[in-house]
């Protein structure tokens, strides 16, 4: 009897570790729509800059002078006040040429078609009486929680946090700690570039609530964009799970670069449903047209939508077209000069809760994924003349889990008339002769090597590769099944009966 209740024993210590290593699929935790955000998508939103020192990396140091007299500077290990005053509104003397990173406030008045203004507030001051490290966790916890905190008491009657509150809700839309540190990649994820929601906690002052909140060090002013578009709801786009390129384009929640997305804008209102031009099987032959998802307005159709049956907004599961200009946000990105041309993304934007149901760590559930026709550079992620996406192409205009559109993407034009043609087929041919129907080609070994070589660059630190354990989904229920089996097994008595 003790034997088997030991063997019972570590078989569920064993079952209950695996479970910790699966890969989950449980629900992104961001989305616009859940209002898992603090910063309103429009209207004018006023940041709270908080730079916060300890009592080993001070904020400030004294030094004698000359004439003998103590002399109080910036230490060098915080940013200072008019570097963080560059950082949003783009004041030092040539940040222009940081284009299109000059500032936070330039580039998402850009990026929103105008709708977003984001102003500097008050830029305050918190200095720990505690070593940096005593806030330094592998993952960000409690003693993050603890820090802010102490911010918080401080500043209780120092600022009215009503102030940054431009909507009304009751929450402060625009949280920034500034950290001091030395440059450089930490280990701790409390001192990595990350927006942390805290909503869980209770943390206010006079009744305004903080829900989030952006850490950030000497960081670059493309990290400060990206950690932005969290408050603002926005989802990663690399894996944080593989380590793979599975966004296989330029974005600014991807590698810190370029514009945001024809889908992100549309999820943050800045692209209406007047701008979205849905197609589906009855829509085949037609000539679509679309004006540039990364211009200075929004005018004109800008996204073509591509389901069976016909979307009726974003969250769902479809075919996602846009026009790239390569001007304004995305005049510049990691690697280069970005091309003109067209970008097809597959989109499975599905909701249960209000919350995304996928999210971009595996392929077979992506929330957002590029069709790419190479992996060499994101410059493959750009169709232009030529070229087409069919069901027997590669890549398909298939979903990630394979499933058959039957949709035909024909005939790019580029330029003038940024324009291309849909074609649909109800049912996969039997046998084929033409270049359209030709068998689906096996990837070769060199070509899957570069993909597997062709890795995200990504300059914020609120990531870590995991290695994936899928192999669990298997092992643990049949552990549990042969447990089961052991405990419930029947001895065979000698006279034939049976006992437990």
């Amino acid at each position: 009897m003790f034997r088997r209740v030991s063997a019972l024993f570590l078989i569920m210590i064993f079952a209950l570790t695996a479970s910790f290593l699966m890969p989950s699929e449980a629900m992104a935790d961001v989305s616009p729509k859940k209002g898992m955000h603090s910063m309103p998508s429009t209207g004018t939103v006023k940041a709270l800059a908080i730079r916060v020192g300890f009592k080993d990396y001070p904020l400030f140091i004294e030094e004698e002078g000359d004439n003998g007299q103590v002399v109080v500077k910036d230490s060098g290990y915080c940013l200072t006040r008019e570097d963080l005053t560059d950082s949003f509104l783009g004041t030092a003397p040539g940040s222009e040429a940081q284009y299109p990173y000059e500032s936070l406030s330039a580039y998402y008045n850009r990026s929103s078609y105008g709708k977003l203004n984001i102003e500097l507030g008050e830029i305050v001051d918190y200095t720990s009486e505690k070593g940096r490290d005593y806030y330094a966790e592998k993952e960000a916890g409690v003693k993050e929680i603890e820090l802010m905190s102490e911010i918080l008491d401080f500043l209780e009657d120092k600022i009215d946090l009503s102030d940054y509150d431009s909507d009304g809700d009751g929450v402060a839309d625009a949280v920034y700690v500034f950290y001091s540190g030395r440059p450089g990649p930490s280990v701790s994820k409390t001192f990595s570039p990350h927006c942390r929601r805290c909503s869980e906690h209770n943390m206010s002052i006079d009744g305004i609530k903080v829900t989030h909140f952006v850490m950030m060090g000497l960081d670059e002013k493309s990290v400060l964009m990206h950690e932005t578009g969290h408050l603002l709801g926005l989802p990663d786009y690399y894996s944080k799970a593989n380590g793979e390129a599975l966004f296989g384009t330029s974005d600014m929640m991807y590698d810190n670069s370029g514009d945001h997305n024809g889908f992100s804008k549309w999820i943050l209102g800045w692209i209406g449903d007047e701008n979205v031009i849905y197609l589906d099987k009855n829509d085949a032959g037609k000539t679509v047209s679309l004006t540039s998802v990364d211009s200075l307005g929004c005018e004109g159709k800008k996204l073509a939508v591509l389901s069976n049956p016909k979307a009726k907004g974003p969250y769902g599961t479809y075919l996602l077209v846009e026009y790239v200009s390569a001007e304004n946000d995305m005049a510049d990105i990691v690697g280069g000069t970005f091309p003109e041309g067209f970008r097809i993304f597959r989109v499975d934007a599905q909701l249960s809760d209000d919350l995304f149901v996928r999210n971009n760590d595996y392929y077979e559930t992506a929330l957002l994924q590029v069709l790419n026709h190479d992996y060499s550079s994101f410059y493959d992620s750009i169709y232009r003349e030529g070229m087409e996406v069919t069901p027997f192409t590669d890549p398909s205009s298939a979903q990630a889990d394979g499933t058959y559109t039957g949709f035909f993407i024909l005939d790019f034009e580029t330029g003038e008339n940024n324009s291309f043609r849909l074609d649909y087929r109800e049912k996969m041919p039997e046998t084929t002769t033409s270049k359209e129907t030709e068998p689906e080609r096996e990837t070769s070994s060199e070509k899957q090597e570069e993909k597997n070589s062709y890795s995200k660059r990504i300059k914020s630190a609120d990531t870590g590769d995991k290695n994936s354990h899928s192999g669990y989904l298997f092992i643990v229920p049949m552990v549990i099944l042969c447990g089961v089996a052991y405990v419930c097994k029947r001895k065979v008595k000698k006279n034939g009966t049976y006992r437990s």
